[in-house]
């Protein structure tokens, strides 16, 4: 009895101490490799890699092309010069500055310290150009050789729109100018203006002295609705469209008609620059 229970156990001892057999007579670990050694087959043909690997390694080739197409399509040399160009075409140019006719003249004196003293040479709106429109009523020549030139000197802002001067803003600057003559012309020494509220009517009698005729012309040519202030606007306009090249028909004040520059209004019968000779 004690023999058959050795015997059995040493049997079992035998059998724990053989390897399993897995397929095809591999141990089970063997086969498990031989499982995962083994390629893979894909249409007939060997692949010894996973595919999805293969796949997006090759993804970065079609991403690249797709950001080379922009810059084949697009020449950058070439669109500067264009856009610069749009721009100079949408600048807004300026009007020209407004010159006097003659060199030396006392239109010109009277201009030069006008735009000098009282900053009118720069206008207040872009594009915009200040234009003089003198109403002189009278000129005489003292004993100490000052030119007095008596009047109202307007000064008025346009901007043009088309074909018409759109006032922009505009002063009336009655007074007597002083003026010396050099071999150059006349040159503006000084300026005595009218003052403004309740010391006018005073100011322009001690301007105008004893003087009826001379005070009834100097107070005329302030009202802006005088014939002779119109056709000094239209003057100074027609002078200044000809001499830049421009082509102006007519000028026009906010809240009033257009007013043609093609034909001066009918004025008195007695003129006012002659008020006051002696």
């Amino acid at each position: 009895m004690m023999k058959k229970q050795y015997l059995a156990a040493a049997m079992v001892s035998l059998m724990m101490a053989m390897p399993l057999s897995g397929c095809a007579g591999q141990t089970a670990s063997e086969s498990a490799a031989t499982e995962e050694s083994e390629p893979e087959t894909i249409n007939g043909e060997a692949s010894f890699g996973p595919v999805e690997d293969t796949e997006k390694e090759e993804a970065p080739v079609e991403e690249a092309e797709t950001e080379e197409a922009p810059q084949i399509e697009e020449d950058p040399a070439e669109a500067p010069p264009e856009e610069a160009e749009q721009d100079v075409q949408d600048q807004i140019v300026g009007l020209p500055v407004y010159k006097s006719p003659e060199s030396g003249s006392i239109e010109e004196a009277i201009t030069l310290w006008l735009w000098k003293e009282m900053g009118f040479e720069t206008p207040n709106h872009e594009g915009g150009v200040n234009i003089p429109a003198y109403v002189i009523v009278k000129t005489e020549t003292t004993e100490d050789d000052f030119t007095k030139v008596y009047g109202d000197f307007w000064v008025y802002e346009y901007s043009l729109d088309g074909t018409n001067f759109v006032c922009e803003s505009g002063g009336s600057y009655p007074g007597v100018f002083y003026l010396r003559q050099n071999e150059n012309g006349y040159e503006a020494s000084s300026f005595e203006m009218a003052e403004d509220g309740s010391g006018y009517m005073e100011s322009v009698e001690a301007i105008c002295g004893d003087n009826e005729e001379l005070k009834k012309a100097f107070l005329e040519s302030t009202d802006a609705s005088n014939p002779k202030c119109i056709n000094a606007r239209i003057g100074f306009i027609r002078w200044y469209a000809n001499a830049n090249g421009l082509k102006i028909d007519t000028y026009q004040d906010f809240g009033w008609d257009p007013v043609s520059l093609a034909e001066t209004v009918p004025e008195p019968e007695e003129a006012p620059e002659e008020a006051g000779e002696e």
